[in-house]
Order: structure tokens, then C-alpha cells, then sequence
């Protein structure tokens, strides 16, 4: 049976992860609104569009995933949940930054460890675009 000593923790555990992604996602989507204001953002998506077209996503959608590649994945949630997106989208994008996210943090980590940094983070940006191709194929 669960007790309230239980309950209180989970609920406890619950505002702090909530206050941590919201240390991210709030700054991100602010971000993110500054720039669709300023016409930034309908400059970037105009030269990212070609490249995000091959995973089926509009131009903006490059921001979550350098963001989430070089930041962490909150940083890419963050973007995301400024965007528009269809449910095919957020699953195409949603693959890929599950697949390649925190790249720096993590690569350092990997090296720190005795591995070898360089083609683990090639096998998961490779492996994040082909994906995100295949994904935008399929669905």
C-alpha cells in the first residue's frame, strides 16, 4: 500500500523536475519567440529549409535540433514546443534528437571514459539523419 510519506515524495520529485525543465523551456521558447518576431527565425528556416525537407520538417525545426545536439534534449523540447508541428513531424524530430542529443557533454563523457569520441559521435549524427529519412519515408 502506498503511503502518504510516499506520496509527498513523488509529488515533491515531480515539482522539481518541473521547475528544471522549466529553467530550460521557458528561456528556449522566449528565445524562439524574440527571433519569429525579429524575422531571424524566417531567415534561418529560408536557408535550413532544403536540408530539413529530406526529414519532411520546415526550415525552423534546424534550431530544436542543433539546440538539442549541442545543448540538451529540453533545449530541442523547448524549440519544438514554440513550433507548429504535425504529429508526423514531432515524431521525425522527436527520433532523431532521441537518438543524437547533448553531443558535447556526452562525447566528453565518452572520451573521459577511455572510449573513442570521434566515431561515436559520427555513428549517432548518421545514424539521427538516416532516421529521420527513413522515417519521413515511411509515415
Amino acid at each position: 500500500m502506498v503511503g502518504k510519506a510516499t506520496i509527498l515524495r513523488g509529488a515533491i520529485n515531480a515539482v522539481r523536475v518541473l521547475l528544471e525543465m522549466a529553467k530550460i523551456v521557458i528561456p528556449v521558447t522566449l528565445f524562439i519567440t524574440f527571433l519569429e518576431h525579429s524575422g531571424w527565425l524566417a531567415l534561418i528556416a529560408h536557408y535550413c529549409s532544403p536540408l530539413m525537407a529530406l526529414f519532411g520538417l520546415p526550415g525552423e525545426a534546424a534550431l530544436a535540433l542543433v539546440l538539442g545536439n549541442l545543448s540538451n534534449l529540453y533545449a530541442g523540447v523547448g524549440v519544438l514546443a514554440a513550433l507548429n508541428l504535425t504529429v508526423k513531424q514531432v515524431t521525425v524530430i522527436g527520433a532523431m534528437l532521441l537518438i543524437c542529443h547533448s553531443l558535447l557533454i556526452e562525447t566528453a563523457i565518452v572520451a573521459r571514459a577511455g572510449g573513442r569520441p570521434v566515431p561515436v559521435a559520427v555513428g549517432r549524427v548518421a545514424s539521427s539523419i538516416v532516421v529521420g529519412i527513413m522515417l519521413n519515408i515511411l509515415m
